[in-house]
Formats: C-alpha cells, structure tokens, sequence
C-alpha cells in the first residue's frame, strides 16, 4: 500500500546513520509512530495523503553514513515529509536523495512539487510557533521545523529550504559524514 511505501521511505532514510544495531529499533519506532499517525489521529489518514502522490528515491551508491541518532533522525525525516504531504496536489511527486556531497558531508534533499513557499514566510519556518497550517484540516504547532532545525544543529549539520510558488519546495539536510 502507499502507507507501506511511504514508511519505506522513511526507514530507508534512516539505514544510513551510523548505528546498525540501533537500525531494528528504529525500524519498529518509525513504523508505530507512522500507524499511530495515520490510526490514532482525528486528522486524514497518512495513508489516503501518501497514496495522492508518488514517492521516489535515490540513493548514492555505495551508501553514505553519518554518526547520528537514528530516533532523531527519523523524526525529521518524518516532519519533513507529512509536511510534504499536506501540501503536494493529487498526483505529485515527493523525491528523496540522498548523496556525499564532499568526503566530509552527507546531504539529503527532500522535493516536492506542492505550491512552494511564499518568499516572505520562508526566514520563518524555523521560528518556535510559527506555523501557516491555520485554515486546514491538520492544525500545525509551529514547533515541527524548529525541532527539526534544532536536531540537525545538535548533529553538526545543515538544514535549509529553497522553494518557488507554483513549484515546489526542497529542503536540505547536510549532516557530517562517518569516518
């Protein structure tokens, strides 16, 4: 199912952290947190958002590692992408890379081809409560992003968003490669 493809997804993303024996836990935590989401909230199933669209991948070859917490890791991934989904139109496209930019450095990039980002709201995502989830259906906090940055900060990485109204938004995620 579109569920099932979507939670690969984020799984996958997650085998690249440098932590194999954590990788089975987050295998399992980023399942239940991903049927929790879609079963337990009073919001639209994931499921019936992540089959609106088409969710592709690629990945370097071989796959790059970083030294991070992979739980961590897996909340931002799984931030980053049902904000995705609520933005991304009956059949769009989400598409996930991930690819050693330099020896030193791993870089994820999260694309989607919603409506984009208007250029005055983008210096404020990673605002504490900022949030322009305010006429829909899924209400957001506006802490999401804001833990995410702070995360990927922790970790020694980057995080950055780019988008064009009409095309689409893509966030950056650079994270310190394992050595």
């Amino acid at each position: 199912s579109a569920c099932c493809a979507f939670c690969n997804s984020c799984l996958t993303l997650s085998s690249f952290c440098e932590s194999p024996a954590a990788l089975p836990s987050v295998f399992w935590r980023a399942s239940i947190c991903f049927c929790r989401l879609s079963g337990v909230s009073p919001l639209p199933p994931l499921d019936s958002r992540a089959a609106r669209c088409e969710i592709g991948t690629e990945f370097a070859t071989p796959s790059p590692k970083v030294a991070v917490a992979p739980g961590e890791l897996t909340q931002v991934f799984l931030n980053i992408l049902i904000n995705a989904l609520d933005v991304v139109p009956k059949g769009g496209h989400i598409q996930i890379s991930v690819t050693q930019e330099t020896p030193d450095f791993v870089a994820v990039k999260i694309h989607d081809d919603g409506a984009g980002i208007p250029p005055d709201i983008i210096p404020h995502i990673f605002d504490p409560f900022f949030t322009t989830k305010k006429n829909i259906e899924r209400r957001g906090t506006g802490l999401g992003l804001t833990i995410c940055y702070n995360i990927i900060k922790q970790h020694g990485g980057e995080i950055s968003v780019s988008s064009r109204q009409g095309q689409g938004t893509i966030f950056t995620i650079t994270l310190p490669a394992a050595h």
